[in-house]
């Protein structure tokens, strides 16, 4: 099973056209790394193996109109029709979740926190944590280790993949999220669950 976090959706439906400053040259506006995720989730849908928690779902919708905007300046895109382009983007989220959509599950929310308090004192995980809490620190985030009580949706993602692998599923999880990332090795001895660096496809 492929399980989405909510950046991964909105990588995969934030693609749109607009104009540069001076309204002359056409620019194509998306997420870092679009394609090569977006082939993840494609490959996923195909094969009917897609899983979207109820959280990643809502969190991406949430998130749209600042994914958008991010992505317009990214790309130098001055000139778009921003309510139409995150309208599209939510709507598109919904559909997909309709079709790949479960409720979060939360039996394996403390088999989740025990696996970070135990990756927090593993001599092997202090280089990630350490470049994790570089990469938080510098975009003004807390560094601090994650928890069900600071990170609910981070969490509820995770439990769901984690009761997948209860379930007798081969499970990998897509994400740029750091929380997940700096924490790979632990999840997949801990939990059982693959995480996927989206991040990194294609390098």
């Amino acid at each position: 099973m492929i399980v989405t976090g909510a950046n991964v959706l909105l990588t995969y439906h934030i693609a749109f056209d607009g104009r540069d400053k001076d309204g002359r040259r056409p620019v194509r506006a998306g997420r870092h790394n679009r394609g090569q995720a977006a082939e993840k989730v494609d490959a996923a849908m195909e094969s009917g193996v897609l899983v979207i928690p109820y959280t990643a779902a809502a969190e991406a919708r949430r998130a749209a109109l600042d994914a958008v905007r991010s992505a317009a300046k990214d790309a130098g895109a001055v000139e778009y029709d921003e309510v139409n382009v995150t309208k599209d983007v939510r709507e598109k989220i919904a559909g997909l979740y309709s079709r790949f959509g479960v409720d979060d599950d939360t039996t394996c929310m403390e088999k989740a926190r025990g696996t970070y308090v135990v990756a927090w004192s593993d001599e092997r995980m202090q280089g990630a944590i350490e470049i994790r809490r570089i990469v938080k620190d510098g975009n003004g985030k807390d560094a601090s280790m994650p928890t069900p009580e600071k990170n609910k949706g981070d969490f509820a993602i995770l439990s769901t993949a984690a009761h997948l692998v209860e379930l007798g599923f081969e499970v990998r999880l897509l994400t740029f999220d750091q929380d997940f990332v700096a924490f790979a090795v632990a999840i997949r001895e801990g939990l059982g669950v693959v995480v996927v660096d989206c991040g990194r496809l294609g390098r």
